[in-house]
């Protein structure tokens, strides 16, 4: 696998792009604008975008779906308990004075699905408390998380806005941290961290008390 980091929204997304080399094939995690940008990149590099996956629905996560898939064709893959947000103030666009570009996903996940996608094994992990669908992508052959609003290097997501919810939180972050594997954390935003860093520095971990 490589994979490649673009910021794609106000809010300093990142927009994760994974690459099979073998297959010339991308998936793609979490856009929150920035569509052109990001299929010229993939395509550039000679690669056809297959999937979009995205965490969660808050617009810096999901907001540049829409014109990518017209872009690209690739399928999109969201939570499904936030289904409602595509049409719905919960995904927060209006709240920072932006239309929220309405799309219709392919796929519902609820967590606990197993993916075989561009030839990458992901299983999905339900990770509620930033928001109520929450997901964490766990590549474990490649051994990365990409834990999107969940986790964060020292800290967590907001638990704040519309469906947060800070005992759904810890209860995610102990989930992840019961693996024991060091998994490369990818986060939603800011730099990535390891689960075994933050299994030590992370004072909401209960492996740091």
């Amino acid at each position: 696998m490589d994979y490649q980091v673009v910021n794609t929204s106000m809010l300093a997304t990142n927009t994760y792009i994974i690459y099979n080399n073998d297959s010339k094939e991308a998936i793609l995690i979490d856009i929150g604008d920035s569509a052109k940008e990001v299929a010229k990149i993939i395509n550039d590099k000679g690669y056809t975008l297959k999937y979009i996956l995205i965490t969660h629905m808050h617009f810096d996560h999901s907001n540049g779906v829409k014109e990518l898939v017209e872009l690209t064709g690739a399928k999109v893959y969201i939570p499904a308990l936030e289904e409602d947000f595509i049409k719905s103030f919960k995904n927060l666009a209006v709240g920072v004075g932006k239309i929220y570009n309405k799309f219709t996903p392919d796929v519902l996940l609820k967590g606990g699905e197993k993916l075989n996608l561009c030839g990458f094994e992901i299983d999905v992990i339900h990770t509620p408390g930033h928001t109520v669908g929450g997901l964490t992508y766990l590549f474990d052959k490649e051994n990365i998380m990409f834990v999107g609003d969940t986790l964060f290097k020292g800290s967590y997501g907001r638990v704040d806005l519309p469906t947060g919810n800070f005992t759904s939180m810890l209860e995610s972050i102990e989930k992840l941290c019961s693996y024991d594997k060091n998994y490369l954390l990818l986060c939603g935003h800011g730099d990535s961290t390891t689960l075994d860093k933050e299994k030590i520095n992370n004072g909401y971990s209960k492996n740091n008390n």
